[in-house]
């Protein structure tokens, strides 16, 4: 009589294992796809504040692992580790952080050296943009706004007759135009007390679209635009 093998059973990870993920720090970041916006800064974001940084324990490099100059700072919430090198576009990078190079207030950090490789947008993932001001008095502070999901991307203050940008995302945006009566850069409500009215936004009817690796022309007249 032969007796059966028992079948092999898995082996449950051990206990260990489950805590020392638990104690990891775990860090996102703000990449898109893997890839890094040309006119952003690369920004690593913890869930916790960060109690410890050792900056010498952090290393930026290119594709071949050369050391590459960067500003560092962590932001007032101390829960962003903001970078910010010259980006060049289409290039491979590399951020190597030690094991021990942070400390979260729950004092986790890395179970081991990590490395995070990206690549940056290329120039033609952007359009550039040519707009020209009729009828606006760039005497007065006129600031032109272009805006999309709730975000300002633009925010310029109109001193010449035309406005030219490189680099530009790309999308349809909401133009509108803030007549800065107190010159302060930014929508004051007013103040019954005072009697000051609210300052003046006035938005164009029609939307702003930004094509990629498109030499994208407009030409704003006031006449386009009507008050909010």
């Amino acid at each position: 009589f032969v007796k059966p093998i028992p079948k092999p059973t898995s082996t449950p990870k051990p206990a260990v294992a489950k805590k020392d993920e638990d104690r990891r720090l775990r860090l996102a970041n703000n990449l898109d796809a893997n890839r890094q916006d040309l006119l952003s800064k690369f920004i690593l974001i913890s869930e916790h504040t960060f109690k410890t940084l050792d900056t010498t324990k952090i290393l930026f490099t290119d594709k071949e692992f050369k050391p590459l100059p960067y500003k560092l700072q962590l932001d007032s919430t101390r829960k962003n580790l903001i970078f910010e090198p010259v980006w060049i576009e289409n290039t491979t990078y590399n951020l190597i952080l030690d094991k021990d190079f942070a400390t979260d207030s729950l004092g986790k950090q890395f179970m081991k050296k990590d490395t995070i490789s990206f690549n940056s947008k290329k120039e033609s993932d952007y359009g550039s943009m040519d707009i020209r001001f009729d009828n606006i008095d760039t005497a007065q502070q006129t600031i032109l706004l272009l805006e999309r999901d709730g975000k300002t991307y633009l925010k310029h203050t109109i001193a010449a007759a035309r406005l030219n940008i490189k680099l530009f995302p790309p999308g349809e945006y909401q133009v509108s135009i803030l007549l800065d009566k107190n010159k302060n850069g930014k929508w004051d409500t007013g103040n019954y007390w005072k009697k000051l009215q609210p300052e003046i936004v006035i938005a164009r009817k029609q939307s702003l679209t930004i094509r990629p690796n498109w030499d994208n022309e407009l030409r704003l007249n006031l006449s386009e635009f009507y008050q909010q």
